[in-house]
């Protein structure tokens, strides 16, 4: 029995020297009386050193006091063992992330007298996911916050109803930069960028300003202020000024301007996709007027412009469908009437929205990819309601025209 216990013993204190994990033993009131080698190599000293302190003192301050309250309610019936991820300190004052797990050791008549911690060394794991939480949240090549961050901060912003605070989102699009990155290559547009990035950083963020990179050539600044917004015409001077600088480059110095759409918010009042999207629908309208413009959210404006993206979305679905009609609008000859042609005009006739006239259908199929098989749908009606009359008329039919619009013409498989 005694040379089982010594073999016991002797095991016991093997695998408690030479664990991986830091292992130490404490008393009811936190002093350490047995540390493992492992244990003193995370804290940066000898175990010797550490027997007979608190194990508190290794915890970092923020933490201590929830430290103390977890040992404490290991004691109780029933107390599940502890596993926490904490900081700790070392002897040199390096901070160290540790994955803890306690329990209780009880005595023979199972009173619980010892607490029995496992540390676990989990820095770079920490490291790790800080950089790839860093890397979800900021653009790689401006390192500047990118979508998913400005979204983040919006939500945060907008999720309290505060009525003495504004919110003004700027969403930048730099003009002609396909050209530049082009003309000068992929490389010289991505050096562009960053200039670009560093000017906006620099000279706008701030405490109540920040700047974001969307996507390709789209930035965003958000600007918080008081019970009114910002000054908007400063803030784009502002802008302008920053891109007016020429840029440098190995082709030649290159100047910029960028179209902005704007939209303001007021929390407890908008959600954070709704903003950004007001924003967006700012610049696309701005660009429609040409480069270096701007444009603020208008609602009336939005609400035609969102019916007739409604539409514009939906047209192919309705010409696969079957949806549209011909009709047919006679020509006459002013001097005796004769008739002398037809002019073949689409319609819809929409569920919600009524008839839809033949212009408005080509400047709908014009947003979209729709417009090069609304073509050939017009044609192909076009040339069915030839053979019908030709039959019915002989040569006395009449002929068709079918108005199309230019992209529909440049069309290559139009003949």
């Amino acid at each position: 029995a005694e040379r089982r216990l010594r073999r016991s013993e002797a095991w016991f204190r093997e695998v408690f020297v030479r664990a991986a994990v830091g292992i130490a033993i404490s008393d009811a009131e936190g002093r350490l009386t047995l540390v493992n080698p492992a244990l003193a190599d995370i804290l940066g000293c000898q175990p010797d050193e550490l027997v007979g302190r608190s194990i508190e003192e290794f915890f970092h301050s923020q933490e201590a006091e929830d430290i103390r309250a977890d040992y404490h309610d290991l004691g109780g019936i029933g107390s599940k063992p502890l596993r926490r991820r904490r900081r700790l300190v070392r002897t040199d004052g390096q901070l160290v992330w540790c994955y803890l797990a306690v329990s209780v050791l009880r005595d023979p008549d199972d009173v619980p007298t010892l607490h029995l911690t496992m540390v676990e060394n989990v820095s770079d794991l920490h490291l790790l996911q800080d950089l790839t939480s860093y890397q979800t949240l900021h653009d790689v090549l401006t390192a500047l916050p990118n979508r998913q961050y400005l979204l983040s901060q919006l939500q945060s912003q907008l999720a309290h109803s505060e009525p003495d605070k504004h919110i003004t989102l700027y969403h930048l699009d730099l003009d002609g930069f396909a050209a530049i990155n082009n003309g000068l290559g992929p490389e010289q547009g991505d050096r562009l960028l960053l200039v670009v990035a560093r000017r906006l950083e620099n000279q706008l963020a701030g405490p109540k300003v920040l700047v974001a990179r969307l996507t390709g050539d789209e930035f965003a600044v958000l600007c918080t202020a008081g019970s009114e917004p910002a000054g908007v015409l400063a803030t784009l001077a502002q802008i302008n000024e920053i891109l007016d600088e020429p840029i440098h480059l190995p082709g030649g110095g290159v100047g910029l301007s960028a179209s902005i759409g704007v939209a303001h918010g007021v929390p407890g009042e908008i959600e954070p996709f709704e903003l950004m999207r007001r924003a967006e629908v700012s610049l696309r309208r701005a660009q429609a007027t040409g480069n270096r413009q701007w444009a603020e959210y208008d609602r009336h404006r939005d609400a035609v412009d969102r019916r007739r993206a409604m539409l514009a979305s939906t047209l192919s679905g309705a010409l696969e469908f079957g949806e549209l009609t011909a009709q047919w609008q006679p020509w006459h000859a002013l001097a005796n009437g004769a008739l002398i042609g037809v002019s073949m005009r689409a319609t819809w006739d929409h569920p919600e929205h009524g008839v839809i006239g033949h212009h408005e259908i080509l400047e709908l199929a014009e947003m979209t990819g729709a417009a090069v098989p609304l073509a050939a749908w017009m044609i192909g009606v076009s040339c069915e309601q030839i053979r019908i009359w030709s039959d019915r008329f002989g040569e006395r039919s009449p002929t068709i025209g079918v108005g199309l619009t230019i992209s529909q013409v440049a069309d290559p498989d139009l003949v």
